[in-house]
């Protein structure tokens, strides 16, 4: 399997919701079609769920054991008051964060969100290498609710196979906003109260990194920048890790990424973000990131002889969700604050 083809299709997927080609050019905003998680083989656990949900989608419980909500396409659906068993494929960092297991985890061939596997080892795979998901493989996993976290996977007519199958639930695109995603599936499982907990205590936890970053490297930037294949892309506030860095932590962004996302960029532009720090997303393909690293202009570079480069994995900072920035949060820490 070509991982490169399918891991630069993810990206811009998450980014502009679709995951199927490959982003190229200097601006990689292409919809494509797909996204990236976990996956063995063999098991369905039961999604917990306690507390009354209180809705922030328009919500009327009209039948016993059911309620009525509105997804963000305006489908109006009744939903099991306590889903039991639920599909929710690239949606499984957030429900693992409200103690939810759902009956399966989205993959990509061989790819999935490894830095979950301790929660989710054993869980069978929904494999969406051939573009999407498949009906049948949604169908075997016998789900009482399915949601689907981008409305591309809803388009030419999956919506209505997805239906037949269970409630089906769609966000417009619930990569864009977490702490948004982790309220609603907070609401339509019945763990409002849990959501908003790990929220606030991320928030926190954000508010002393910030200051504990501040004191360490005051205005340094620091560059965000990803090899894959032929293409260097610098991400930006634009980009959900980027978000954290630029945006929550108030780390100075490179004027060079400002505005763009993932701009794919030339070697000859690596001295415009080399002078303060770089965080070097790895751990996907290193023969890309060793290339780099042999360039001359990559050694000329001032974050490079000053021990200012940072590897990263592309597991979860090509992710966006609470654990992954809990992850991502640690990573920054450990790199910038002595």
């Amino acid at each position: 399997m070509n991982r490169n083809k399918i891991l630069v299709s993810l990206c811009v997927f998450i980014l502009i919701m679709a995951l199927t080609a490959c982003g190229q050019g200097n601006n990689t905003n292409t919809a494509t079609q797909q996204s990236s998680s976990p996956a063995p083989d063999n098991a369905q656990a039961s999604a917990t769920s306690e507390a009354t949900p209180s809705s922030n989608n328009s919500e009327d419980t009209t039948v016993a054991g059911t309620r009525t909500v509105k997804d963000d396409l305006g489908h109006e659906l009744q939903i099991p008051a306590h889903p039991k068993h639920v599909l929710a494929p690239y949606l499984e960092d957030p429900l693992t964060a409200l103690g939810i297991k759902p009956v399966a985890q989205w993959a990509n061939g061989d790819i999935v969100q490894e830095y979950l596997q301790n929660e989710l080892a054993g869980l069978p795979k929904v494999d969406f290498s051939a573009g999407g998901l498949v009906p049948e493989q949604a169908a075997a996993q016998q789900p009482d609710l399915i949601i689907l976290i981008f409305k591309e996977w809803a388009d030419k007519g999956m919506y209505e196979s997805y239906s037949k199958i269970a409630p089906t639930y769609v966000f417009e695109n619930g990569m864009t906003d977490w702490r948004k995603t982790l309220r609603t599936l907070g609401d339509l499982l019945g763990q409002t109260d849990k959501a908003e907990q790990e929220i606030k205590a991320f928030d926190s936890k954000v508010a002393d990194a910030k200051e504990k970053i501040k004191g360490a490297i005051g205005d340094q930037e620091v560059a965000l920048l990803w090899p894959s294949g032929k293409n260097l892309f610098l991400l930006s506030a634009q980009d959900y890790s980027g978000k954290l860095l630029y945006d929550e932590l108030g780390i100075k962004e490179p004027a060079l990424a400002h505005g763009q996302s993932f701009q794919n960029i030339s070697l000859e532009k690596l001295p415009e973000i080399g002078k303060g720090h770089i965080f070097l997303i790895t751990q996907y393909n290193d023969t890309e990131s060793g290339q780099l690293m042999t360039s001359e202009v990559w050694k000329g570079l001032p974050a490079v002889k000053e021990g200012r480069v940072h590897e990263i994995s592309w597991n979860h900072w090509m992710n966006n969700g609470l654990i992954a920035n809990q992850l991502n949060l640690e990573d920054t820490l450990k790199a910038l604050v002595k």
